[in-house]
């Protein structure tokens, strides 16, 4: 990665600051892959500005190079503090407790010689067990992305996991809330709409949307949906249950007339997998699976060769394949979750409710309007610029500063 902030690099005297990506890492000899890269690019992005920034990523080393397929390079500006990784959600607080241990040392030193500011998604188990074993000397970055306890409630529905799931999750976030109030912390909120979760004073939390590289924003103007075409529906993100897939697919089984041929392309992988693609089998010729996309390239063409982005979720934040797709044109049709109607009110289609029933009716609406829904997708592309990696990791870098001279001044 170039070094586009070479006129802000200058190093800060006397302060550290460790930014930790919950997304965990392989290490293949000295490179590193990642499945998801929609918030470790980020923050390498943000440790671009400045000498100071250190990243720690949950690691596990491969030598076989069949354990990177379908991954996502990841160039770190210099090597990471490696913790120990983890496969499995189940296992993460507890391994969090440990890397937590291990790491307490490194920044104790760094704290005994200046400011020290720890960053890294919150609600999240890592970060909040560093707030009680750390000195009280040391601040807090949370980049909160969605609302954890409305996606916790999605996932383990009818679950034994589910109350023990959300009382760590309130926990969690009633400690945030504490740091905030004690002025030892600070959030950076992905959504306007999180900050009625958080009981910190105004001037602790911050809006920022850092969702796409500006290399995959499409120059060109994309052309109008044709008239006469069948329409080519495209859904990208996990199979899980706050995603709502299944409605998503029988939808498309009440669209699935011989006179009415349109097309869903899934992209994507999660643990619903299995049932997801048994329900489609009836589907045949109308719908295809992509599986996991890896190549930014491939990912472009997927955006480029259909027509409307279907987001069918039950909760979100603010979702990176929207903003993908806007920063490639497309046009959006999508339940009204998270940020969505705030930064969106006038760039999306909004689906009125979650059934197949209400997907449908959405969908036909695109159908019957497809030139409005061309126009939609031209304005979405260009509202992208606020949604920048680049822009916000500047945003944030400016915020952790006040933070870190606020701290120098107590």
């Amino acid at each position: 990665m170039t070094n586009f902030y070479k006129g802000n690099s200058e190093r800060i005297r006397n302060r550290s600051v460790f930014l930790y990506s919950n997304q965990p890492v392989v290490r293949l000899m000295d490179h590193y892959f990642c499945k998801y890269k929609s918030f470790i690019d980020f923050l390498c992005c943000l440790a671009e500005i400045a000498d100071e920034y250190r990243l720690v990523v949950p690691c596990k080393e491969v030598t076989d190079s069949t354990a990177i397929s379908g991954m996502y390079p990841i160039h770190f500006r210099r090597r990471p503090i490696e913790v120990i990784g983890y496969d499995r959600e189940i296992f993460a607080p507890l391994i969090s407790l440990i890397n937590a241990i291990k790491i307490r040392s490194i920044v104790v030193s760094a704290a005994e010689n200046g400011n020290v500011i720890f960053c890294g998604p919150g609600p999240n188990s890592f970060l909040v067990y560093l707030s009680y074993i750390l000195p009280k000397s040391v601040r807090y970055g949370f980049i909160i992305r969605g609302d954890t306890l409305k996606t916790v409630r999605s996932i383990y529905r009818g679950s034994w996991r589910l109350y023990a799931s959300t009382a760590l999750v309130r926990f969690f976030m009633r400690r945030i809330s504490n740091l905030l109030n004690a002025s030892r912390a600070i959030a950076f909120l992905i959504g306007a709409h999180l900050k009625e979760n958080y009981t910190g004073p105004p001037q602790s939390l911050t809006e920022i949307s850092p969702l796409v590289d500006e290399r995959f924003v499409r120059n060109s103007v994309r052309p109008f949906i044709p008239e006469k075409t069948p329409l080519k529906f495209l859904y990208v993100g996990r199979f899980s249950p706050e995603k709502n897939v299944i409605e998503l697919i029988r939808a498309f089984e009440l669209a699935a007339i011989p006179e009415r041929k349109w097309h869903l392309t899934i992209v994507g992988t999660g643990p619903l997998e299995a049932e997801v693609r048994t329900k489609g089998l009836k589907l045949n010729a109308q719908l295809s699976f992509a599986g996991h996309v890896a190549d930014e390239d491939e990912m472009k063409a997927l955006y480029d060769s259909h027509h409307i982005l279907c987001l069918s979720s039950l909760t979100e934040g603010t979702p990176g394949s929207v903003i993908e797709a806007f920063a490639r044109g497309m046009p959006v049709l999508a339940t009204a979750v998270g940020s969505l109607p705030h930064h969106f009110a006038e760039e999306i289609k909004f689906i009125e409710g979650y059934s197949a029933e209400k997907i449908f009716e959405g969908m036909e609406w695109c159908d019957k309007h497809r030139k409005e829904m061309s126009e939609m997708g031209r304005k979405g592309r260009r509202k992208v610029s606020k949604f920048l990696l680049k822009h916000n990791a500047l945003a944030v870098h400016a915020r952790i500063r006040e933070l870190s001279e606020s701290g120098r001044a107590n």
